[in-house]
Parts: structure tokens; C-alpha cells; sequence
């Protein structure tokens, strides 16, 4: 086989976006640090930048090591993997360490162990190999195998309780997509958020009201246009919208930690606050404002530099890039977001084996519910729930998830290509 061929074979793109990434992830975490580096002598980098840059490589060589695995041995220990991080995930009620509100952590010394971020790699890895085991015919059990096997670390990160991170698994859902779980059903998932979002805002009895009289409108349209339709299917959706609404009080207040509930209601709009529940975010639109279209230039920002937003390191990351880049800049990285994540979905679709294709779709669903989620809270479209950015933000738990990821996914996509003959032409996008 030819030296060219093999170099076709392999995905450089994805690889130089991610070296790209953190390439800038260094730069932003040594800007957002600048002020306590620098003295007016000597250049001295934080800490945080030797932590991060510490990390980076450990996850490079570990990376390597994930490279070189066989598709097999992925196969083999999946369900292994995953009951590993069942039982870390189960052991930190009992020895795990509560940061920011949450019992998420394992400390050994000054490193810290977030075992939710290596469940979404074991669960994507187990879940492939259901797909994999049922490839002729996946039958409604297989189809409820899957949402157990997703639903059962959902349930434990709530339970720390974190949040946020317990909505990224959620993204799973679209693996099944086609597979049992049709349009309607994601749908349904929208219609249920909606109806809890509504009752937040309106309260119990105007939702209630809201929605018996849009099934009394439902109901005559539908009989005055003759449309074929379930007098009980009806009773049920509404019956079921009405048990939602009421529902609804209860698993926000008890579900949502103090923090999350005061961000959901400011996001909403039913409490405005610029200094203490909303700092972060006001903070950070102001930051995202400032950049204006070629941004301040690096290590100009006066909401960087002044340190006005806090965790800029982690969950704000990307309000350091859009203040000294500004729109171009902040333009650019989400182009590049984009370009990974449509790479791994459509190279992904090119695997015959359900394995490496559900794998790769199971690895863009995260880097899409982290991408989407993080910008979205970062410019106020989504509330703030704590979301880092894939490959940018700092922590080491999420960068060694993620490397770990991109990795098997550019082992699969090369060992999809070794079995074509060296005649065929080099697959790109």
C-alpha cells in the first residue's frame, strides 16, 4: 500500500481543529490569568496555565495510547467500561467530594477525578455495541435496553445533583433516531419542556386554563373539517398535559438545586439581577458586547483583564475569545465546532458496522449538546447550568473525555479505510 494512500487514510483535519483548539485553549487560559502573572520584571505564568498545560499533554499521550486500541477490544470491554463508571459514578455518594453544590468529584491530592465525564464515553461505547449486537433487527426491547443504559447515569448525576451535565446525555437520544423513536416522539420531549417552562411563568391555574382551551379549539377544528382523529388519544394528551403542569413545582424545587432555579427564573425573565443571580451572565454579555467586530486585541479585554467574570477559565472560556477577537473571531471557532462536528457525523455515516457508526454519532452528540449549551448560556440563550466547552475550557476530567473521544473516533475512521483497496479514491468530508 502506498505512503500516499495512507496518508489519506487518516484524518488530519479533525486532528489539526483539535490541536488548534488547544493551541487557543492555552492562549485563553494564559490571558484570562494575565493580571496575576505578570509582574512588571519577569514574565510568571499562574498555576492554572502549568495545570492546564500539564494536562493537555497527559491527554495527548494518553490520546496516542487510545489510537493505537483495536475495534474489538473496544467491543469487548464496553459493558466493562460501563459498569466501571456506573460504580464511580454510585461510589461518590459515599467518598466523593461536593464542589460548587454538587457531590461530583473524587480528590486525590491536588487532582480532581469528575467520573460523569468518562460515563458519556463508557455509555456511548456500550450503547454502539447494543446497536451492534442487533444490527438485522433492533426490536422495541433493544430499543428500551438503550434508554435504560442512557437513562441510569442521567439518574445518578442528578442525584450529586449536577444538572447540566445530566442534560448532555439527553443529546443520546438521537442515536435512536429511526431506530423505534420517530419525529414524534422528540415532539413530545419539546412539547413537555415547553409546558414546564409555562407553567413556571404563568403559574398552575393559567396553564391549566391554556391548555383545556386549546383542546376545545383542537377538539371542533377537527370536527368541523372531518379529520380522522381518537377522541381518547385526545383525553390522553390532555389528561397527560394536565398531570406535566402539576408535576411541574414539584421537580423544580426539589430536582434543581437553589442556583439552578435562580438562573432558570432570570433566564425567563421573572427575576431581573445584574449584581448577584445574573452577574455571570450580564457579565458576560458585556464582554461579548466589547469585542465588537475585530475585538480589543489580546490581552486588552477590560473584562478579562479586570476579571470581572468569574470562572472565565471554565464555563466562560469563550467570552475571552469573543472580547479580544471580537464577532470574526468568535465567528471563526464556531465555524470550526461546526466543521468537526459535520465531519465526524458524515465520515461516521460511511462505517457499515453499527458499531463505529453509532460511536461516531454518539461522540458528535456531545461535542453538539457542550457546543450548543455552552455559547447558548454565554450570549443568553440557554440559562446558566455550567457547561464546558469541548477542547477550550479549562478542566481535566472533560479534556481527557473528549481527547479520549476524538481519538477512537480517528482510529475507527482509519480502520474503516485499511480494508478499501488502494485504487479507491481518498474520502474527505
Amino acid at each position: 500500500m502506498s505512503l500516499n494512500y495512507r496518508i489519506y487514510r487518516f484524518d488530519f483535519i479533525s486532528l489539526l481543529i483539535y490541536l488548534l483548539l488547544l493551541l487557543v485553549s492555552l492562549a485563553m487560559i494564559y490571558s484570562v490569568t494575565y493580571e496575576k502573572s505578570f509582574s512588571q520584571d519577569t514574565i510568571r505564568f499562574h498555576p492554572l496555565f502549568y495545570k492546564h498545560l500539564v494536562t493537555i499533554l497527559l491527554c495527548l499521550v494518553v490520546g496516542i495510547g487510545a489510537y493505537l486500541l483495536r475495534i474489538n477490544f473496544l467491543i469487548n470491554y464496553s459493558v466493562i467500561s460501563y459498569l466501571i463508571s456506573f460504580g464511580l459514578l454510585m461510589g461518590l455518594f459515599v467518598v466523593g467530594q461536593r464542589v460548587a453544590g454538587s457531590q461530583s468529584w473524587y480528590r486525590l491530592g491536588d487532582i480532581g477525578i469528575q467520573p460523569s465525564e468518562l460515563a458519556k464515553l463508557a455509555t456511548t461505547l456500550f450503547v454502539a455495541k447494543v446497536f451492534l449486537d442487533n444490527t438485522r433487527s433492533f426490536k422495541r426491547k433493544n430499543l428500551m435496553w438503550v434508554i435504560v443504559i442512557i437513562a441510569l447515569p442521567i439518574i445518578l448525576i442528578l442525584l450529586q445533583p449536577d444538572f447540566g451535565t445530566a442534560i448532555t446525555f439527553l443529546f443520546l437520544s438521537f442515536l435512536l433516531y429511526g431506530q423505534g423513536l420517530n419525529l414524534f416522539s422528540f415532539i413530545s420531549v419539546l412539547y413537555v419542556a415547553g409546558l414546564f417552562m409555562m407553567t413556571l411563568v404563568v403559574g398552575y391555574l393559567r396553564s391549566i386554563l391554556v391548555i383545556l382551551m386549546l383542546m376545545y379549539i383542537t377538539y371542533f377544528v377537527f370536527r368541523y373539517y372531518k379529520i380522522n382523529w381518537s377522541r381518547t388519544l385526545l383525553i390522553l394528551i390532555t389528561s397527560c398535559s394536565l398531570g406535566i403542569i402539576l408535576i411541574s413545582g414539584y421537580v423544580y424545587q426539589n430536582l434543581l438545586e437553589p442556583h439552578h432555579r435562580n438562573r432558570i427564573e432570570v433566564f425567563l425573565g421573572l427575576q431581573k439581577d445584574s449584581q448577584s443571580i445574573g452577574y455571570h451572565l450580564y457579565q458576560s454579555k458585556m464582554a461579548i458586547e466589547d469585542g465588537r467586530l475585530l475585538g480589543t486585541g489580546y490581552l486588552n479585554g477590560p473584562r478579562t483583564m479586570g476579571d470581572f467574570i468569574p470562572e472565565q477559565h471554565n464555563d466562560y472560556i469563550f467570552t475571552a475569545i469573543a472580547e479580544q477577537w471580537g464577532f470574526l473571531g468568535s465567528t471563526l471557532f464556531i465555524g470550526l465546532y461546526t466543521l468537526l462536528i459535520c465531519r465526524v457525523i458524515n465520515r461516521g455515516s460511511l462505517h457499515r458496522s453499527q458499531f463505529e457508526k453509532k460511536f461516531s454519532y454518539g461522540f458528535a452528540c456531545f461535542l453538539l449538546a457542550h457546543f450548543f449549551i455552552n455559547i447558548g448560556m454565554n450570549t443568553g440563550i440557554v440559562p446558566t447550568i455550567g457547561i464546558p466547552l469541548p477542547y477550550l475550557s479549562y478542566g481535566g476530567s472533560n479534556l481527557l473525555a473528549f481527547t479520549l473521544f476524538l481519538a477512537i473516533y480517528l482510529s475507527m475512521d482509519y480502520q474503516r479505510l485499511a480494508v478499501k483497496s488502494s485504487a479507491t479514491p481518498p474520502q474527505f468530508i
